[in-house]
């Protein structure tokens, strides 16, 4: 990271991050996205969801979000907005929230990712994450099929 970046803990105290996340998830899908303010601002009140972001000069520009329960993390959501995109600042996201996660005893960590993403299945498969499934119309703006990746770490 360079001078002025860094990767925060996002939570619900500042109403205006959920506003913040759903632009950077609007402009990052170009506008396709089902998700809307309010999920952003539950997202963030429950106590299993943990969310980061990553700051340059104080500017939210991508995040990434997930739910753990016992062991296992899934990956509920992650953006970089378009102009930051291939700064390696989702890279930066995935892995400190996986050391996050595995100072928390996660060992399993899965997510979902369209077919068509072959930007974002590369980065996943960078981080060591492999295809289990394919989940038939998982997404509906537009619709479309999603693998479902695995990342398995030891304890």
């Amino acid at each position: 990271m360079n001078d002025g970046e860094k990767i925060v803990l996002l939570d619900g105290k500042d109403p205006r991050t959920a506003e913040v996340l759903y632009r950077i998830t609007f402009e990052a899908n170009q506008g396709q996205t089902t998700w809307k303010v309010s999920s952003f601002q539950m997202e963030l009140s429950e106590k299993n969801n943990l969310y980061l972001g990553y700051q340059i000069d104080e500017q939210l520009v991508g995040y990434i979000g997930c739910q753990i329960v016992l062991d296992e993390m899934s990956i509920n959501n992650f953006a970089v907005l378009p102009n930051y995109k291939k700064r390696g600042i989702g890279t930066a996201l995935l892995e400190q929230l996986v050391a996050i996660c595995e100072q928390k005893s996660v060992c399993n960590f899965y997510l979902e990712v369209r077919v068509s993403n072959l930007a974002a299945i590369s980065l996943y498969k960078r981080a060591g994450f492999k295809q289990i499934a394919l989940r038939k119309d998982y997404y509906q703006k537009p619709k479309e099929d999603a693998y479902i990746l695995q990342l398995e770490k030891s304890q």
